[in-house]
């Protein structure tokens, strides 16, 4: 859960300086010239248990998602996979006692 809160921090710093919280061209962000460079996700040596991507990212929002690596302890971890919105707390896919 910590990576998913500091990938929305940065997102929201990279938003204050550019008008997408996406790339420039890619899905529905405009063609810009970007200020600062673009969030990294964390690689398997610092999430060796999840990978985590930004998916649909637009000019007012994304999703940033952390997803089970295959052969993980956290595999077949009962809270499942862990996704998180613009301005929202991150919720778990599985158990309901996970959030």
């Amino acid at each position: 859960a910590r990576n998913i809160g500091e990938i929305q921090l940065a997102l929201e710093r990279w938003r204050a300086d550019n008008p997408c919280y996406g790339v420039s061209g890619v899905g529905t962000c405009p063609t810009f010239t970007a200020s600062g460079s673009y969030p990294t996700m964390p690689d398997a040596t610092n999430s060796p248990y999840y990978s985590v991507a930004i998916s649909n990212a637009s000019p007012t929002g994304y999703t940033i998602t952390a997803t089970r690596r295959s052969g993980s302890a956290q595999a077949s971890d009962r809270c499942g996979n862990l996704s998180a919105t613009k301005l929202a707390k991150p919720t778990w896919s599985g158990d309901a006692d996970c959030n």
